[in-house]
């Protein structure tokens, strides 16, 4: 994993967790394979790989690249305690090695194990109060095997944000900036960890982007 190797002062930054949750990894690792079927183990996380400039809103405040998207959501909120995962940890690629399969295609008790084994302990450590999940799918099976496990989430917010895909869909940066932006607001805002007091400074930086 490497990180930005930019200095960045976190003095007076948020403290309270936050957690981004992806589907899963999509870099192909061709000739591992588990049963038989070709495998993609998360080996590189969607972060942010020997960057110098990760900007603030809005310049790579967009889906379609994660490490950059994450990196300016973390800077952009001042998230000091951010955590960014994947619902699935080893990913799966197509039966000829090319490509991957998304989340849709995994096997129910897989995601189950993932989430047993990895994610929910990855929750209880990281202790957020407000987790956003990458995409209508990852968002659905993060409720059902919560439900499932019956972890207490009632002081946890969980906010699903459009899967950055949709930009390659058609849609403009600029709808997804706006979307990202203020869906991200709204749910730190209400869970208390942006204070009522950068409410002007927030609405200043959205207006003058």
């Amino acid at each position: 994993l490497e990180a930005s190797t930019e200095i960045i002062s976190t003095d007076g930054w948020n403290e309270q967790g936050v957690m981004f949750i992806a589907e899963s990894p999509s870099k192909n690792y061709h000739g591992l394979y588990a049963n038989g079927i070709p495998k993609s183990p998360a080996v590189q996380w969607y972060w942010i790989h020997n960057r110098k400039d990760i900007k603030e809103y809005p310049a790579n405040f967009k889906g379609g690249t994660y490490g950059d998207f994450f990196a300016s959501a973390i800077k952009t909120f001042k998230l000091k305690n951010a955590y960014v995962t994947n619902l699935v940890k080893c990913g799966l690629n197509n039966p000829d090695g090319s490509g991957y399969l998304g989340i849709g295609c995994y096997n129910k008790d897989c995601i189950r194990n993932c989430f047993s084994r990895y994610l929910l302990k990855e929750i209880e450590i990281v202790n957020p109060k407000v987790i956003f999940t990458m995409g209508s799918k990852t968002h659905s099976y993060l409720q059902d095997l919560i439900n499932e496990s019956k972890l207490d989430v009632e002081n946890i917010r969980i906010e699903c944000l459009p899967h950055p895909a949709g930009q390659r869909r058609g849609f403009k940066d600029e709808y997804f900036k706006t979307l990202y932006f203020n869906l991200i607001f709204k749910a730190l805002y209400q869970s208390q960890i942006i204070p009522k007091e950068s409410i002007i400074y927030y609405t200043n930086l959205y207006l003058n982007n």
